[in-house]
């Protein structure tokens, strides 16, 4: 990741609309992409998907509920 790239962080980003505001937002030039899902399976599902779209980025796992 470059040092001058913006990061955006979408929460829920496994699925639904999550899943399309993180997609949509990593056509931005210059902008790195942290989708978060609360399971280790989720978040290698977003990973996945990033890579495939040719969006730099990865998932995480968070759960905002604690």
């Amino acid at each position: 990741m470059s040092l001058n790239k913006r990061v955006a962080l979408v929460t829920g980003a496994s699925r639904g609309i999550g899943k399309a505001i993180t997609l949509r937002l990593g056509q931005m030039p210059d902008l790195y992409m942290i989708g978060t899902a609360t399971s280790e399976q989720g978040a290698t599902a977003i990973t996945h998907y990033l890579k495939e779209a040719h969006i730099e980025g990865q998932g995480m796992v968070l759960d905002v509920s604690s």
